[in-house]
């Protein structure tokens, strides 16, 4: 049986394959962008996903496996304190989608982007 590739050849192939193959992993993910709020709780589709704290600084997280191949979501999302403002960015296979900014709580449908 002949090697179709080995060694570099082989390497080079993946990184051609990763380079021109898109949405091959979409998914659905959460920035939390620290701002005045001690803490944002998030429910997705009306069930509840994570609460963020400021003292974990800018982070994204990524929706499980259930929320992944949605092509629309329902985000809701909670300052705490209230009258704190906070900000999150609602993000599809790596492009903000929606970007929420709030000093009580927000709510939105949001679709897939491209």
């Amino acid at each position: 049986m002949r090697k179709i590739f080995s060694g570099k050849k082989l390497i080079f192939a993946m990184l051609l394959a990763f380079l021109f193959v898109d949405n091959v992993y979409a998914d659905w993910s959460i920035r939390f962008i620290p701002n005045e709020a001690s803490s944002v709780s998030v429910n997705i589709n009306n069930e509840s996903f994570m609460t963020w704290n400021s003292a974990e600084g800018d982070s994204s997280y990524v929706l499980p496996a259930k929320w992944l191949t949605l092509q629309k979501i329902h985000v809701y999302a909670a300052a705490s304190p209230k009258d704190k403002n906070a900000t999150i960015q609602v993000i599809w296979n790596g492009k903000v989608c929606k970007e929420m900014k709030f000093d009580n709580d927000e709510d939105h449908d949001v679709s897939t982007c491209n």
